[in-house]
């Protein structure tokens, strides 16, 4: 699985991937932090991915649907 955790006060995205150890123990592996300044692109999703900007401010949100079209 992936996890995205939005931080609306410091403005910022963790980036988890789950991944099995050599134990067969399921584990969250944080593999970015995020802030305003970056796109995330998720680890399943081919090919999508989107301005961290647009989860705080709503103009960049408008921007980010339209390039999912």
């Amino acid at each position: 699985g992936e996890y995205w955790i939005v931080d609306p006060v410091e403005k910022r995205v963790d980036q988890f991937v789950g991944q099995t150890n050599a134990k067969g123990e399921n584990k969250l592996m944080r593999v970015a932090e995020l802030n305003c300044n970056d796109q995330i692109s998720s680890k399943i999703l081919e090919d999508f991915t989107v301005p961290v900007r647009a989860f705080f401010e709503p103009g960049a949100r408008g921007i980010a649907l339209e390039m999912m079209r």
